[in-house]
């Protein structure tokens, strides 16, 4: 899990860098992003950051923010008249939502962890 952090903080930066996907949220995505990679870090280091009720909040804050990012990127970014490119598009979302998943589950652990 430590590679998995390691890795996703690198393909989070990196992400940021690209100013071709700026949104006008982008900057409040960011801060969603660092807080995330706190409780990430937080969980797998063993490193207590904040009180488990805050992350509670956050968890739930967090998947409805993502759930409502993949409904703008896809109205903003989805091709509509090029099939191919569509199911290109949409493959690429699933894999980085199968990516996520460890980062979903350490938040959920963290905020549920036994005090």
């Amino acid at each position: 899990m430590k590679v998995y952090t390691i890795l996703f903080i690198i393909i989070t930066g990196i992400s940021f860098l690209d100013k071709e996907f700026y949104h006008s949220l982008t900057f409040v995505d960011m801060i969603v992003s660092i807080i995330g990679i706190i409780g990430l870090w937080g969980y797998v280091f063993k490193r207590e950051w904040f009180s488990p009720s805050f992350w509670k909040v956050y968890f739930g804050f967090n998947i409805v923010w993502s759930i409502g990012s993949l409904y703008y990127m896809g109205e903003s970014f989805l091709p509509e008249n090029e099939p191919t490119l569509m199911y290109l598009t949409l493959g690429i979302g699933l894999i980085i939502l199968l990516f996520m998943i460890p980062y979903y589950y350490a938040l959920f652990r963290y905020a549920y962890r036994r005090t």
